[in-house]
């Protein structure tokens, strides 16, 4: 399972105040899906740009009792941009 936390500057409705609340809404959103379904793991891409949500990303996944580890690794299709997180089963 994959997410993409990407916001689209262009939607009317973006609103740059609340871009990483929304975007780590939509992680959590993500997290209960891949729950819900029984996924052993869920990739989450957020880029790279200077950073700010993938520490945003890794800092929320510290938090989280369901989450066994994550790791930013090269990814043929990301690169640098995703991070993969690995359920507790």
């Amino acid at each position: 399972m994959t997410v993409d936390l990407h916001l689209d500057e262009n939607d009317p409705l973006f609103n740059p105040s609340y871009a990483l609340s929304d975007q780590l809404k939509e992680l959590d959103w993500a997290l209960n899906q891949a729950l819900i379904q029984n996924c052993y793991d869920l990739r989450v891409i957020h880029g790279i740009g200077d950073g700010v949500l993938k520490n945003a990303v890794h800092q929320h996944l510290q938090k989280q009792d369901f989450v066994l580890s994550y790791k930013n690794e090269w990814h043929p299709k990301y690169g640098m941009g995703s991070t993969l997180i690995i359920f507790k089963l």
